[in-house]
């Protein structure tokens, strides 16, 4: 496998599915613009742990399918499993084996973590969504409409939540390995440093 398979360009869109459309009923009122965006709105310990869960497990998966989606571009356009091979050919015993052992751990880092990526139905954007519809009616607690449909929403971040959180738990190692034998990789292919040469003679025109 030279690459990461498309997909995982473009996971973070076409494996998903669209959107889930708002949910009819008054809209809320104008957000707070001086909220800070990192902390739950007010509510029962019980949702406002449902909201942090989510919204880490959220953030956190989008993030390590960004970092494999990256790691698959630095394979293809540094072209690294090209250059391992071509070291294994010319260069001597020691240096060889470690070119090809470096070679078959890239490879199998990318295929666990493409493995590791469901090729259809995973909800990451969908989620994202979920969580937004969810603070809404947390924030405004005393609005009927919004209220109405509360457990509703409660239970969609519930299930975005039951997924998301095992799966950015499962796909971190994934992108840290991958990362990690790309990073030995550049160490292991960085060209040495040119020799300094030696100081002129004392008393030598330069």
């Amino acid at each position: 496998m030279n690459v990461l398979p498309l997909i995982l360009l473009l996971g973070l869109s076409a494996s998903e599915g669209p959107p889930t459309a708002a949910s009819p009923g008054k809209e809320p009122p104008e957000a707070d613009a001086s909220r800070d965006w990192s902390r739950p709105p007010p509510g029962s310990p019980e949702d406002v742990a449902l909201w942090t869960s989510l919204r880490d497990a959220q953030n956190g998966s989008v993030v390590q399918m960004g970092r494999i989606a990256q790691a698959s571009f630095r394979i293809r356009y540094s072209r690294y499993y090209e250059r391992l091979d071509e070291v294994a050919r010319t260069s001597p015993g020691p240096r060889a084996e470690e070119a090809r052992r470096l070679r078959s751990r890239i490879e199998v880092a990318a295929r666990r973590a493409d493995e590791g990526i469901p090729k259809t139905g995973l909800k990451v954007r969908v989620c994202k969504y979920t969580l937004l519809h969810f603070d809404q009616r947390l924030s405004y607690p005393k609005d009927k409409a919004l209220a109405a449909d509360m457990p509703k929403h409660r239970a969609e971040a519930r299930r975005c939540a039951d997924e998301l959180v095992p799966f950015e738990a499962k796909v971190r190692p994934l992108a840290e390995a991958l990362d990690a034998a790309l990073t030995d990789a550049d160490a292991f292919l960085e060209p040495e440093p040119a020799a300094t040469p030696p100081a002129p003679a004392q008393g030598a025109r330069p």
